[in-house]
């Protein structure tokens, strides 16, 4: 290039174009030699030119980047993050490390080589020129440096500096409390996988080795068999969150992030509030500081993976569970009308006064030809309808209620009573979602079902007299 183009503002030349002389590259900065417009050379850095800007943007290519995952940045980041958690320096060495622990250390030449010192001063390397100065008078030492004797050809010497863990910890932090969270995902978790649950409530040893005395550890454990999706029913974590906004909390021990929230909205909410309060996170391995870029990173990517990983396990249970209903495996819950027999066979209920209540209201159904009349007919009667509830524990049994539209309706809509296997007739709407549930759900249209298998088991009334029922509903709700 013979021409260059000063870019730097700061730069007294700034916007001018000159030409260049020579380039010159040394221990420095790299420089080029331009000619002042009255002619007498001067030297400005590549830095400052439209030269840099060029060769940075030639060495930034993204297609010759090396792509990595999410998980194994994860990886990469703490065992960095161990790597910095050994000594405050230590020098490593071909030979076995020595017991130095001094923050500047200074080396001689290799033998053979030129005989001139070499200093290096808090990390940095000072070369003398002439003759080598006290490394205490030097204003680039900290005075504290030693003096190495010459090493033969082929040793190195790597400084690494680093703040411990327990650096972060201070008298702020232990002069509030710690609190413990304590969660397991269902009942069936607690009562199973115990030893999880003692995993759990053993991290209050980890808060007190963290230099917190006993009675200053708080454990939460209001959430034993609730899920992370939401913080909608989970009121320890609704705590938790409370004693950090009202700053009462220095430490906040989990077994890991999935722990806390298995949502990235939770999760940011309290990563958020941590950093405002000053509030560190610490899990069974390291301890965290969200106000540091890396830590705040660290648990971002820890949150993240959370989420995915519940996302994963619905989405593989989801496609299994769908696999089994296609074939008509999968054992549904059934209407009062029906019932398993001993070998899971779907039959009609033996009792004969349910099988006769519902015959009733299909053929009502056909006299009147709406619902509400149907109800109105079994009030004035005192006829009841057979119910099986869903909730409490199975098998569940029969129970009459008074009758109501929306009981008649149910048995109307339902499509088992048509001899039909369906699975898919909700799907989860979350806009619908109310207050105290996690999501909501709407029908789907019969055209929509993912799974209708037609004469699948017996039935009180034929698929096409089903059919005409659904039109005839759908004209009234219009008349």
């Amino acid at each position: 290039m013979s021409h260059v183009t000063i870019t730097d503002p700061h730069h007294f030349l700034f916007g001018q174009r000159l030409e260049v002389l020579k380039e010159r590259s040394g221990r420095g900065p790299a420089h080029v030699v331009v000619a002042l417009p009255g002619g007498r050379p001067r030297a400005v850095r590549i830095a400052s030119t439209d030269l840099g800007e060029t060769l940075i943007t030639s060495r930034l290519n993204a297609a010759d980047l090396p792509r990595i995952s999410a998980r194994t940045l994860i990886l990469l980041m703490q065992h960095l993050s161990a790597s910095l958690s050994l000594i405050d320096e230590k020098v490593i060495r071909d030979d076995p490390p020595t017991a130095s622990r001094s923050r500047c250390v200074s080396t001689t030449a290799d033998v053979g080589k030129s005989t001139r010192p070499t200093f290096r001063a808090c990390g940095r390397i000072y070369r003398p020129r002439r003759k080598p100065r006290s490394l205490k008078s030097s204003p680039r030492c900290c005075g504290e440096c030693k003096r190495l004797p010459a090493r033969p050809e082929g040793d190195w010497v790597v400084l690494i500096s680093s703040i411990l863990a327990d650096e972060r910890l201070t008298t702020a932090h232990r002069a509030k409390l710690a609190y413990v969270y304590v969660r397991q995902s269902s009942v069936n978790q607690v009562r199973q996988h115990q030893e999880s649950t003692e995993l759990q409530y053993r991290l209050v040893d980890r808060a007190i080795g963290l230099g917190w005395p006993p009675e200053r550890v708080q454990v939460i454990d209001e959430d034993l068999g609730k899920s992370g999706a939401g913080a909608v029913d989970r009121h320890g974590f609704q705590k938790l969150i409370a004693e950090i906004g009202l700053g009462n909390a220095g430490l906040v021990v989990s077994l890991d992030a999935s722990r806390l929230a298995r949502n990235n909205r939770d999760w940011h909410q309290l990563l958020e509030l941590c950093s405002v309060f000053g509030v560190l996170i610490a899990d069974g391995e390291r301890l965290y500081d969200p106000r540091a870029y890396h830590d705040r990173l660290l648990l971002g990517l820890s949150g993240i993976m959370s989420e995915a990983e519940l996302h994963q396990l619905r989405m593989r249970l989801h496609q299994g569970e769908r696999q089994k209903a296609a074939r008509g495996e999968l054992r549904l819950p059934l209407p009062a009308g029906l019932a398993y027999d001993r070998a899971g066979t779907i039959v009609l209920n033996p009792d004969e006064e349910v099988q006769a209540r519902l015959h009733l209201v299909f053929a009502k159904f056909r006299e009147l030809q709406s619902a509400r009349r149907v109800m109105r007919y079994l009030e004035r009667n005192g006829l009841s309808l057979p119910v099986r509830p869903l909730l409490g524990p199975s098998p569940h049994e029969i129970v009459w209620r008074a009758p109501d539209s929306a009981r008649v309706l149910s048995i109307l809509q339902n499509p088992a009573y048509a001899g039909a296997y369906v699975y898919g007739r909700r799907q989860k709407d979350p806009s619908r979602c109310r207050p105290g549930s996690l999501t909501g759900t709407v029908k789907v249209a019969i055209g929509d079902w993912a799974v209708c298998l037609h004469a699948a088991h017996p039935g009180y009334i034929s698929w096409e007299e089903f059919m005409a029922n659904q039109g005839r509903l759908a004209d009234n709700i219009f008349r």
